[in-house]
């Protein structure tokens, strides 16, 4: 985002706030909106490099906006903050916002913040509900009065960006260990050789989940079998040229775990040396940076009839999941529109019986 931006920066946030606080904030201060002051203050925080904006277009036109840089109030003074994310109404559960605010995350990861927060209206349910989704957790109580906001209630909500913290959220602690026994039994029979680098990381982090917004980091050597990839140790094991043990998957990708213990990403035909530890690993998936992050940079033999079969499957899942990301998005929204309905109806009656006394 650049200074020229600006104008069609506010208008698309003054826009936004209009279709998404109508019943949050008063009809009176979302239809007189102070357009000169937003503009005036992105201006300033622009040119003193406090902000970036990543902007995505659809043709020429704007359909999401999503602003962060270092704090601009003196709450969390030494964290970055998320400013602004909004994606037109149109093109809301396509993903766009998870993609806009996983990059600006990468970038900000990048620039070495520990932490990211951002400041949420406190009825607004959808936004409050996706941040959620993405590990931010709720850390202050209502900060209109002492931010001064006449607004709505709001409050403020936080996520580390370490990669630790994230794993602590998932429930993961120094020692961890968990029983690998069962495990073990299904990776075997699925033709897995175990060795002692792949036990020692699946009984450190198995059965841990790490949010990652729609695709979270499931850690699960079963859900691994369970989708196919035992059987490919075989297969990775010859190419890579060590013996390696699944761990868990991001999406359609598996992590792998060869003898040193190092990671290896997975998404067939392709895979690639990801880091040399597991947290590692997890850091550059969540914050992947192009041409910096690594990547599965390699390929298995395979004839152009069997990468068409993988191709296939591969949409026919990403169709499933965007279906069903379709479906909790309406479901969402009918849930909101009938909680809307009920609070007008009993408003509505408490008005016609105090008429009535």
């Amino acid at each position: 985002m650049e200074r020229h931006d600006i104008d069609t920066v506010v208008a698309f946030l003054d826009e936004a706030w209009r279709t998404y606080y109508r019943g949050i904030i008063a009809d009176d201060a979302l239809d007189n909106l102070d357009s000169t002051w937003r503009r005036n203050l992105l201006a300033e925080r622009i040119d003193s490099g406090g902000v970036k904006g990543l902007l995505q277009h659809d043709g020429a036109e704007l359909i999401g906006v999503c602003i962060y840089g270092a704090a601009s109030e003196d709450l969390f003074p030494d964290d970055a903050e998320l400013e602004a994310l909004y994606v037109a109404p149109e093109h809301l559960g396509e993903g766009l916002g998870s993609r806009l605010m996983a990059q600006a995350e990468a970038e900000l990861h990048q620039q070495g913040y520990a932490n990211i927060f951002l400041f949420v209206f406190a009825e607004n349910t959808r936004a409050i509900a996706f941040y959620e989704r993405h590990g931010y957790a709720q850390v202050t109580g209502d900060l209109s009065q002492q931010m001064g906001w006449e607004l709505a209630p709001a409050f403020a909500m936080r996520k580390s960006l370490t990669t630790e913290a994230l794993l602590a959220a998932a429930g993961w602690f120094p020692g961890r260990q968990v029983d690998t026994t069962e495990i073990e039994a299904a990776l075997a029979a699925d033709g897995v050789e175990m060795t002692e680098a792949g036990r020692a990381l699946i009984a450190e982090f198995d059965g841990l989940e790490v949010a990652n917004g729609r695709y979270p980091i499931v850690l699960s050597a079963l859900s691994a079998v369970r989708q196919g990839e035992g059987s490919a140790a075989a297969t990775y094991s010859e190419v890579i040229g060590e013996r390696v043990v699944p761990l868990g998957c991001y999406s359609h990708m598996t992590y792998w775990a060869d003898e040193q213990g190092a990671i290896w990403g997975s998404y067939a035909p392709y895979y690639g040396r990801l880091a040399d530890s597991l947290p590692e690993a997890i850091a550059d998936t969540i914050y992947y940076v192009p041409g910096v992050s690594p990547r599965l940079d390699r390929e298995i033999p395979i004839t152009e009839e069997e990468k068409e079969k993988i191709r296939q499957a591969r949409e026919e899942n990403i169709r499933k999941q965007e279906a069903v990301a379709r479906r909790e998005t309406l479901t969402l929204a009918l849930v909101m529109a009938l909680v809307a309905l009920i609070v007008t109806a009993i408003v509505a009656t408490a008005i016609v019986l105090a008429r009535a006394s």
